[in-house]
Protein backbone atom coordinates (compact mmCIF):
# COMPACT_ATOMS: atom_id res chain seq x y z
CA UNK A 1 0.00 0.00 0.00
CA UNK A 2 2.84 2.59 0.99
CA UNK A 3 4.47 1.70 -2.87
CA UNK A 4 0.86 2.59 -4.58
CA UNK A 5 0.71 5.69 -1.96
CA UNK A 6 4.35 6.70 -3.80
CA UNK A 7 3.34 5.61 -7.04
CA UNK A 8 6.56 3.46 -6.76
CA UNK A 9 4.54 0.40 -8.63
CA UNK A 10 7.86 -0.92 -10.17
CA UNK A 11 9.01 -1.77 -6.21
CA UNK A 12 5.76 -3.58 -6.30
CA UNK A 13 7.40 -6.81 -8.36
CA UNK A 14 9.82 -6.76 -5.99
CA UNK A 15 7.60 -7.07 -2.71
CA UNK A 16 5.44 -9.44 -3.95
CA UNK A 17 8.26 -11.82 -5.18
CA UNK A 18 9.81 -11.39 -1.56
CA UNK A 19 6.82 -12.18 0.05
CA UNK A 20 5.78 -15.36 -1.65
CA UNK A 21 9.41 -16.49 -1.48
CA UNK A 22 9.36 -16.63 2.29
CA UNK A 23 5.75 -17.86 1.92
CA UNK A 24 7.01 -21.15 0.07
CA UNK A 25 9.49 -21.73 2.73
CA UNK A 26 6.67 -22.65 5.47
CA UNK A 27 4.17 -25.32 5.79
CA UNK A 28 1.36 -24.75 3.13
CA UNK A 29 -0.76 -27.41 3.63
CA UNK A 30 -4.60 -26.40 4.26
CA UNK A 31 -4.30 -23.28 2.39
CA UNK A 32 -6.83 -25.12 0.04
CA UNK A 33 -9.37 -25.65 2.95
CA UNK A 34 -12.77 -23.63 2.67
CA UNK A 35 -11.56 -21.72 5.88
CA UNK A 36 -8.52 -19.98 4.29
CA UNK A 37 -9.34 -19.74 1.24
CA UNK A 38 -12.32 -17.58 2.12
CA UNK A 39 -10.37 -15.53 4.82
CA UNK A 40 -7.48 -14.93 1.88
CA UNK A 41 -10.49 -13.61 -0.91
CA UNK A 42 -11.87 -11.67 1.86
CA UNK A 43 -8.08 -9.71 2.75
CA UNK A 44 -7.57 -9.41 -1.33
CA UNK A 45 -10.51 -8.04 -1.88
CA UNK A 46 -9.73 -5.28 0.95
CA UNK A 47 -6.86 -5.02 -0.53
CA UNK A 48 -7.20 -4.17 -4.14
CA UNK A 49 -9.80 -2.53 -2.80
CA UNK A 50 -7.50 -0.20 -1.10
CA UNK A 51 -5.16 0.20 -3.67
CA UNK A 52 -7.90 1.64 -6.19
CA UNK A 53 -8.96 3.91 -3.22
CA UNK A 54 -5.47 5.48 -2.64
CA UNK A 55 -4.33 5.79 -6.57
CA UNK A 56 -7.77 6.69 -7.84
CA UNK A 57 -9.60 8.30 -5.14
CA UNK A 58 -11.99 9.98 -7.67
CA UNK A 59 -12.49 8.87 -11.00
CA UNK A 60 -13.07 12.12 -12.74
CA UNK A 61 -10.47 14.47 -11.06
CA UNK A 62 -7.39 15.44 -13.44
CA UNK A 63 -4.85 13.18 -13.53
CA UNK A 64 -0.70 13.52 -14.53
CA UNK A 65 -0.42 11.37 -17.86
CA UNK A 66 2.49 10.01 -16.41
CA UNK A 67 0.42 8.65 -13.33
CA UNK A 68 -2.21 6.93 -15.73
CA UNK A 69 0.63 5.50 -17.73
CA UNK A 70 2.01 4.19 -14.34
CA UNK A 71 -1.32 3.16 -13.65
CA UNK A 72 -2.08 1.10 -16.70
CA UNK A 73 1.48 -0.18 -16.90
CA UNK A 74 1.22 -1.84 -13.00
CA UNK A 75 -2.27 -3.28 -14.23
CA UNK A 76 -0.85 -4.69 -17.16
CA UNK A 77 2.26 -6.21 -14.76
CA UNK A 78 0.70 -7.17 -11.63
CA UNK A 79 -0.67 -10.57 -12.77
CA UNK A 80 2.49 -11.99 -14.42
CA UNK A 81 4.21 -10.38 -11.22
CA UNK A 82 1.70 -12.91 -9.12
CA UNK A 83 2.00 -16.04 -11.41
CA UNK A 84 5.69 -15.89 -11.13
CA UNK A 85 6.27 -15.11 -7.26
CA UNK A 86 3.68 -17.89 -6.18
CA UNK A 87 5.44 -20.80 -8.90
CA UNK A 88 7.92 -23.44 -8.00
CA UNK A 89 11.04 -22.15 -6.35
CA UNK A 90 14.12 -23.40 -4.83
CA UNK A 91 15.86 -26.65 -5.68
CA UNK A 92 12.13 -28.46 -3.60
CA UNK A 93 10.15 -26.94 -6.52
CA UNK A 94 7.86 -26.69 -3.17
CA UNK A 95 4.30 -25.68 -4.85
CA UNK A 96 0.95 -24.17 -3.53
CA UNK A 97 -1.98 -25.30 -3.72
CA UNK A 98 -3.52 -25.10 -7.43
CA UNK A 99 -6.85 -24.26 -6.28
CA UNK A 100 -5.37 -21.55 -3.84
CA UNK A 101 -3.26 -20.36 -7.10
CA UNK A 102 -6.59 -19.73 -9.15
CA UNK A 103 -8.26 -18.04 -6.66
CA UNK A 104 -6.13 -15.45 -6.24
CA UNK A 105 -4.91 -14.94 -9.88
CA UNK A 106 -8.62 -14.87 -10.29
CA UNK A 107 -9.06 -11.95 -8.19
CA UNK A 108 -5.73 -10.14 -9.54
CA UNK A 109 -7.41 -10.33 -13.19
CA UNK A 110 -10.07 -8.84 -11.93
CA UNK A 111 -8.27 -6.26 -9.94
CA UNK A 112 -5.54 -5.57 -13.07
CA UNK A 113 -9.14 -5.24 -15.57
CA UNK A 114 -10.85 -2.55 -12.70
CA UNK A 115 -7.69 -0.20 -12.84
CA UNK A 116 -7.58 -0.12 -16.58
CA UNK A 117 -11.45 0.52 -16.62
CA UNK A 118 -11.09 3.27 -14.49
CA UNK A 119 -8.01 5.15 -15.61
CA UNK A 120 -10.47 4.96 -19.24
CA UNK A 121 -13.11 6.23 -17.59
CA UNK A 122 -10.81 8.95 -16.04
CA UNK A 123 -9.21 9.59 -19.67
CA UNK A 124 -12.94 9.76 -21.33
CA UNK A 125 -13.71 12.17 -18.25
CA UNK A 126 -11.05 14.76 -19.12
CA UNK A 127 -11.84 14.72 -22.80
CA UNK A 128 -15.34 15.83 -22.03
CA UNK A 129 -14.15 18.64 -19.43
CA UNK A 130 -12.37 20.18 -22.91
CA UNK A 131 -15.77 20.06 -24.59
CA UNK A 132 -18.36 20.95 -22.22
CA UNK A 133 -19.47 24.66 -20.78
CA UNK A 134 -18.79 23.83 -17.26
CA UNK A 135 -17.34 26.67 -13.95
CA UNK A 136 -14.08 24.64 -14.29
CA UNK A 137 -12.84 24.84 -18.10
CA UNK A 138 -11.07 27.24 -20.42
CA UNK A 139 -11.87 29.09 -22.45
CA UNK A 140 -15.86 29.29 -21.50
CA UNK A 141 -16.57 30.86 -24.79
CA UNK A 142 -15.09 28.13 -26.61
CA UNK A 143 -16.72 25.49 -24.91
CA UNK A 144 -20.00 27.55 -25.61
CA UNK A 145 -19.47 26.66 -29.35
CA UNK A 146 -19.97 23.14 -28.71
CA UNK A 147 -22.47 23.42 -26.62
CA UNK A 148 -24.78 25.47 -28.28
CA UNK A 149 -24.45 22.99 -31.31
CA UNK A 150 -25.09 20.61 -29.69
CA UNK A 151 -28.65 22.38 -28.13
CA UNK A 152 -29.36 22.83 -31.99
CA UNK A 153 -28.89 19.36 -33.07
CA UNK A 154 -30.49 17.95 -29.86
CA UNK A 155 -33.85 19.60 -30.39
CA UNK A 156 -33.83 17.62 -34.10
CA UNK A 157 -34.03 13.91 -32.60
CA UNK A 158 -37.36 11.68 -32.91
CA UNK A 159 -37.55 10.93 -29.81
CA UNK A 160 -41.08 9.64 -30.77
CA UNK A 161 -39.66 6.86 -33.05
CA UNK A 162 -36.90 6.37 -30.44
CA UNK A 163 -39.00 5.73 -27.74
CA UNK A 164 -41.69 3.17 -29.87
CA UNK A 165 -38.82 1.32 -30.68
CA UNK A 166 -37.70 0.95 -27.38
CA UNK A 167 -41.14 0.06 -26.44
CA UNK A 168 -41.45 -2.91 -29.17
CA UNK A 169 -38.13 -4.62 -28.78
CA UNK A 170 -37.80 -3.83 -24.65
CA UNK A 171 -40.52 -5.86 -23.24
CA UNK A 172 -42.36 -4.11 -19.93
CA UNK A 173 -39.77 -0.55 -21.02
CA UNK A 174 -41.72 1.99 -18.77
CA UNK A 175 -42.06 5.34 -21.38
CA UNK A 176 -43.23 7.64 -18.99
CA UNK A 177 -40.10 6.78 -17.00
CA UNK A 178 -38.11 7.38 -20.09
CA UNK A 179 -39.85 10.53 -20.66
CA UNK A 180 -38.77 11.89 -17.23
CA UNK A 181 -35.43 11.18 -17.55
CA UNK A 182 -34.96 12.60 -21.22
CA UNK A 183 -36.48 15.23 -19.96
CA UNK A 184 -33.80 16.39 -17.32
CA UNK A 185 -31.23 15.47 -19.92
CA UNK A 186 -33.11 18.15 -21.92
CA UNK A 187 -32.65 20.41 -18.94
CA UNK A 188 -28.92 19.57 -18.33
CA UNK A 189 -27.63 20.03 -22.13
CA UNK A 190 -30.04 23.33 -22.36
CA UNK A 191 -28.47 25.11 -19.38
CA UNK A 192 -24.72 26.04 -19.77
CA UNK A 193 -24.66 27.42 -16.83
CA UNK A 194 -24.88 23.62 -15.15
CA UNK A 195 -23.66 21.97 -17.98
CA UNK A 196 -20.95 19.97 -16.11
CA UNK A 197 -19.84 16.15 -15.85
CA UNK A 198 -20.54 16.21 -12.06
CA UNK A 199 -23.91 16.98 -12.99
CA UNK A 200 -24.14 14.48 -15.90
CA UNK A 201 -22.98 12.07 -12.98
CA UNK A 202 -25.87 13.08 -10.67
CA UNK A 203 -28.01 12.29 -13.54
CA UNK A 204 -26.94 8.95 -14.60
CA UNK A 205 -26.78 8.22 -10.68
CA UNK A 206 -30.51 9.30 -10.58
CA UNK A 207 -31.35 6.96 -12.78
CA UNK A 208 -29.56 3.77 -11.57
CA UNK A 209 -30.84 4.26 -8.13
CA UNK A 210 -34.18 4.84 -10.04
CA UNK A 211 -33.88 1.09 -11.98
CA UNK A 212 -32.21 -0.70 -9.71
CA UNK A 213 -34.48 0.06 -6.65
CA UNK A 214 -33.23 -1.75 -2.73
CA UNK A 215 -32.01 -4.97 -2.57
CA UNK A 216 -34.33 -8.10 -2.38
CA UNK A 217 -32.15 -11.03 -3.27
CA UNK A 218 -29.05 -10.52 -5.09
CA UNK A 219 -30.36 -12.50 -8.09
CA UNK A 220 -32.83 -10.34 -8.91
CA UNK A 221 -30.60 -7.46 -8.38
CA UNK A 222 -28.44 -8.79 -10.78
CA UNK A 223 -30.94 -9.19 -13.20
CA UNK A 224 -32.35 -5.73 -12.77
CA UNK A 225 -28.61 -4.29 -13.46
CA UNK A 226 -27.81 -6.18 -16.48
CA UNK A 227 -31.42 -5.30 -17.84
CA UNK A 228 -30.64 -1.43 -17.48
CA UNK A 229 -26.79 -1.90 -18.80
CA UNK A 230 -28.83 -3.45 -21.91
CA UNK A 231 -31.74 -1.31 -22.27
CA UNK A 232 -29.19 1.64 -21.85
CA UNK A 233 -27.16 0.71 -24.31
CA UNK A 234 -29.97 0.22 -26.96
CA UNK A 235 -31.48 3.30 -25.74
CA UNK A 236 -28.15 5.41 -26.55
CA UNK A 237 -27.33 3.66 -29.46
CA UNK A 238 -30.60 5.06 -31.28
CA UNK A 239 -30.00 8.63 -30.25
CA UNK A 240 -26.59 8.21 -32.02
CA UNK A 241 -28.15 6.82 -34.45
CA UNK A 242 -30.57 9.82 -35.17
CA UNK A 243 -27.68 12.00 -35.29
CA UNK A 244 -25.48 9.95 -37.67
CA UNK A 245 -28.50 9.77 -39.92
CA UNK A 246 -29.00 13.45 -39.70
CA UNK A 247 -25.28 14.24 -40.19
CA UNK A 248 -25.41 16.67 -36.93
CA UNK A 249 -22.63 18.86 -36.46
CA UNK A 250 -22.18 18.00 -33.25
CA UNK A 251 -21.91 14.45 -33.75
CA UNK A 252 -18.19 14.30 -31.90
CA UNK A 253 -19.56 15.59 -29.32
CA UNK A 254 -22.42 13.88 -28.66
CA UNK A 255 -20.48 10.71 -28.94
CA UNK A 256 -18.03 11.64 -26.52
CA UNK A 257 -20.63 12.59 -24.10
CA UNK A 258 -22.11 8.86 -24.93
CA UNK A 259 -18.53 7.01 -24.40
CA UNK A 260 -18.85 9.03 -20.85
CA UNK A 261 -21.86 7.97 -20.09
CA UNK A 262 -21.69 4.16 -21.05
CA UNK A 263 -18.42 3.96 -18.77
CA UNK A 264 -20.00 5.63 -15.79
CA UNK A 265 -23.16 3.83 -16.21
CA UNK A 266 -21.41 0.32 -15.82
CA UNK A 267 -19.31 2.02 -12.88
CA UNK A 268 -22.18 2.81 -10.81
CA UNK A 269 -24.19 -0.36 -11.52
CA UNK A 270 -20.64 -2.50 -11.03
CA UNK A 271 -20.65 -0.37 -7.72
CA UNK A 272 -23.92 -0.82 -6.45
CA UNK A 273 -24.05 -4.81 -7.76
CA UNK A 274 -20.77 -5.01 -5.09
CA UNK A 275 -22.33 -2.70 -2.44
CA UNK A 276 -25.66 -4.55 -2.36
CA UNK A 277 -27.20 -1.11 -3.16
CA UNK A 278 -26.82 2.07 -4.37
CA UNK A 279 -25.34 5.52 -2.82
CA UNK A 280 -24.89 8.94 -3.64
CA UNK A 281 -20.99 9.47 -5.04
CA UNK A 282 -19.51 12.72 -4.76
CA UNK A 283 -17.09 14.12 -7.46
CA UNK A 284 -14.90 17.18 -6.54
CA UNK A 285 -13.73 19.53 -9.40
CA UNK A 286 -10.22 21.02 -10.01
CA UNK A 287 -7.73 19.50 -8.35
CA UNK A 288 -5.36 16.96 -10.00
CA UNK A 289 -2.97 13.80 -8.87
CA UNK A 290 0.52 14.66 -9.79
CA UNK A 291 3.12 11.99 -10.62
CA UNK A 292 5.42 10.99 -8.26
CA UNK A 293 9.19 10.13 -9.44
CA UNK A 294 9.26 6.06 -10.93
CA UNK A 295 11.42 4.97 -7.92
CA UNK A 296 9.16 6.26 -5.33
CA UNK A 297 10.18 9.94 -4.77
CA UNK A 298 7.37 12.81 -4.20
CA UNK A 299 8.03 14.88 -7.05
CA UNK A 300 4.59 15.15 -7.05
CA UNK A 301 4.04 17.84 -10.21
CA UNK A 302 0.80 20.43 -9.88
CA UNK A 303 -1.08 22.45 -12.54
CA UNK A 304 -3.34 21.06 -15.74
CA UNK A 305 -2.59 17.72 -16.54
CA UNK A 306 -0.78 17.58 -20.40
CA UNK A 307 -3.14 15.00 -21.89
CA UNK A 308 -5.23 15.50 -24.81
CA UNK A 309 -8.20 16.87 -22.49
CA UNK A 310 -6.86 20.08 -21.97
CA UNK A 311 -8.06 22.67 -23.13
CA UNK A 312 -6.65 24.50 -26.06
CA UNK A 313 -7.12 28.26 -27.29
CA UNK A 314 -9.17 27.36 -30.13
CA UNK A 315 -12.25 25.23 -30.65
CA UNK A 316 -11.56 22.11 -28.46
CA UNK A 317 -11.82 18.44 -30.13
CA UNK A 318 -14.24 16.56 -29.78
CA UNK A 319 -11.71 13.62 -30.56
CA UNK A 320 -10.23 11.58 -28.10
CA UNK A 321 -6.29 11.57 -27.21
CA UNK A 322 -5.37 8.34 -27.22
CA UNK A 323 -4.58 6.68 -23.49
CA UNK A 324 -0.87 6.90 -22.60
CA UNK A 325 0.76 3.88 -24.62
CA UNK A 326 0.95 0.87 -22.73
CA UNK A 327 4.09 -1.34 -22.91
CA UNK A 328 5.10 -3.74 -24.82
CA UNK A 329 3.80 -7.08 -23.32
CA UNK A 330 6.30 -9.28 -21.25
CA UNK A 331 7.42 -12.38 -21.92
CA UNK A 332 6.17 -14.26 -19.17
CA UNK A 333 2.64 -16.49 -19.71
CA UNK A 334 -0.37 -14.84 -18.24
CA UNK A 335 -3.79 -16.50 -17.43
CA UNK A 336 -6.87 -15.32 -19.53
CA UNK A 337 -8.65 -12.70 -18.47
CA UNK A 338 -11.70 -13.03 -15.96
CA UNK A 339 -14.96 -11.19 -16.06
CA UNK A 340 -15.12 -10.73 -12.62
CA UNK A 341 -13.92 -7.52 -10.81
CA UNK A 342 -12.35 -7.14 -7.48
CA UNK A 343 -14.30 -7.15 -4.60
CA UNK A 344 -17.63 -10.05 -3.87
CA UNK A 345 -16.68 -11.52 -7.23
CA UNK A 346 -20.22 -13.26 -6.82
CA UNK A 347 -21.78 -10.02 -7.08
CA UNK A 348 -20.96 -8.77 -10.84
CA UNK A 349 -23.25 -7.80 -13.45
CA UNK A 350 -23.36 -10.90 -15.69
CA UNK A 351 -22.99 -8.60 -18.88
CA UNK A 352 -19.38 -7.46 -17.84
Amino acid sequence: MKACQAHNFNGIEKIVSTYWASCLKKKTDGLDGAAAMEMVETQDNALYQGVIATVMPDVFQKMDPDVTKRIRTFAKNYVPWLTAAMGPTGKSKKVLPAPFVEMRLRLAVAFAQKLRRYTGLNHLAQAARAVLNNPYSEPKKVNSEHVKQMQEDYERIDFVNVQEQVAWVCEGCDVGLMSKHETEFRRIIMNQEDNCIERWAKWLQGIVADRLGALETAEKYEARASELLLRWSFISSLIIRDLTLRSARSFGPFHLLRLLCDEYMYFLVETAVAEGGCRSIEHTPGGEVGGASADGGKGAKGGAAKGGAKATKGMPSATIAPLPEDPPESGKKRPAESPTAAGDNSKRPKND
